[in-house]
């Protein structure tokens, strides 16, 4: 059963505990405090292994942190694990919360790798429609639910698209969705209609995918089979018909070179998969990076730096509540959503609540209402920066990760600009971003009142 939990806003299921034993590597040696993490975990310090069960036993303490069970582990909650850790360190250095962050991230991306049983294995030469269409399904997910990627043409409606907007839709499931529960959903769910929406893709597509290879098909479809069959080197050939049961078989001399040359092969499939999604989403930046699930988003940096502000001039309020945040955890806000531009630019994020930032979601907020205090809020970090040695040394550690275009270090972030020139500067960088989520169909929010809408 699925325990997703929130962890610096960044969601995970504490019930997946990592098969593989976690060995002391180099990226743990190298870090004192991830060294003096895994030694508090590991029980038997001769093997330098985090096995299944000390995993595990760290998972549950994250667990049991969720004081308030609301499954957002919080930074106080953070606290006390940290503590408890510096408790059993007798090396003198203390452990910070954002180490506590860092091993878990480092400890769920080295179990990332652990092979998932409900995946179509590469070497694998034999498929059923069935499984290969999961798979489609699968792969589509994220891009199509988390970032409302078209898959077809303009002003056409694409079967593959439809049918992962469907399941999200009448099963409601979320967008991070583990890839193995997806998989095992699509294996174990009877509906009619993903069966319909199924059995449209396979009218033509898996015939046409052989016309390079057999260029005298004149027409796809199933009675074409006996046809393709009867040619020599094909990619694959199909045993009977039988629906969505129909399987395809590998050629065992494209088997041998497909598995040879996988990894070759992933990347010029992503590579052409980018340049089709660019074609069909021509407003949507950062292709690339909306194709799978993130390992983990990290705006440790970005906290930091607007939590010194905020201490430095305790008047700073956030631009949608008006809320004086130096009585609050903060929560970073993207003004354009995530979902659309996903990066973690600074000029794009501002510090608000929580309660306001979930409200929100992944919706645009009414420009007319909130850009201009957006960039008066900007403007203030820019002066606090400009005038005070502290502020400015931590703006720098931030922009190296979060001002990744030099056009806008230098023109935004220049020497000497007035309350007139950044606003303007600002809104040049942000105002394109912004309507061109609008165009694809991100919805605006405004916040009256006390009630978020």
């Amino acid at each position: 059963m699925s325990e997703d939990y929130k962890i610096n806003g960044s969601s995970y299921d504490l019930s997946k505990v990592p098969k593989k034993a976690l060995e002391k590597d180099d990226t743990i040696k190298k870090n004192k405090a991830f060294d003096l993490i895994f030694d508090a975990l590991d029980k038997n310090k001769k093997d330098a292994k985090l096995d299944s069960k000390e995993l595990a036993t760290f998972f549950s303490n994250l667990k049991k942190a969720d004081t308030d069970k609301n499954k957002d582990i919080s930074q106080k909650e953070l606290e006390a694990i940290t503590k408890e850790l510096n408790k059993q360190n007798s090396d003198g250095t203390e452990i910070k919360v954002a180490d506590v962050e860092g091993f878990f991230s480092h400890v769920m991306a080295e179990a990332s790798d652990v092979e998932d049983k409900d995946k179509i294995s590469v070497e694998k030469t034999s498929f059923t429609y069935n499984e290969l269409l999961d798979e489609m399904i699968v792969h589509a997910w994220y891009m199509v639910t988390e970032f409302n990627l078209k898959l077809g043409p303009c002003n056409t409606t694409d079967n593959l698209e439809e049918v992962v907007r469907y399941i999200s839709t009448e099963y409601k499931l979320a967008s991070t969705v583990e890839e193995g529960k997806l998989h095992e959903f699509l294996r174990t769910t009877e509906n009619v209609r993903i069966d319909k929406y199924k059995e449209k893709l396979i009218v033509n597509v898996p015939y046409c995918l052989q016309s390079p290879f057999y260029p005298a098909i004149k027409s796809p479809g199933k009675s074409k089979i006996a046809e393709i069959n009867r040619q020599k080197h094909l990619l694959y050939y199909f045993m009977d018909f039988q629906k969505l049961d129909t399987r395809v078989e590998v050629n065992d001399e494209w088997a041998e070179y497909l598995i040879r040359n996988k990894e070759i092969l992933k990347d010029w499939v992503n590579y052409n998969l980018i340049g089709y999604l660019q074609d069909r989403n021509p407003s949507v930046p950062g292709i690339a990076d909306k194709l799978a699930k993130p390992k983990k988003r990290n705006l440790t940096k970005v906290t930091d730096y607007w939590n010194l502000l905020i201490e430095l001039d305790p008047s700073i309020r956030d631009i949608y509540g008006k809320i004086n945040l130096s009585k609050e955890k903060i929560s970073i806000d993207h003004f354009v959503p995530w979902q659309f531009v996903a990066h973690d630019e600074l000029w794009n994020l501002s510090p608000t609540t929580k309660t306001i930032n979930s409200s929100k979601g992944n919706k645009l907020p009414r420009w007319e209402e909130y850009y201009e205090p957006l960039a008066l809020l900007e403007y203030k970090a820019y002066r606090i920066c400009d005038d005070n040695p502290v502020a400015k040394a931590k703006f720098e550690e931030c922009a190296k990760y979060h001002i990744n275009n030099m056009d806008v270090r230098n023109s935004l972030y220049a020497e000497g600009l007035d309350d007139g020139q950044f606003p303007e500067r600002l809104g040049n960088i942000l105002k394109p971003v912004y309507e061109s989520a609008k165009l694809c169909g991100f919805q605006e929010w405004y916040r009256a009142g006390k009630s978020d809408i």
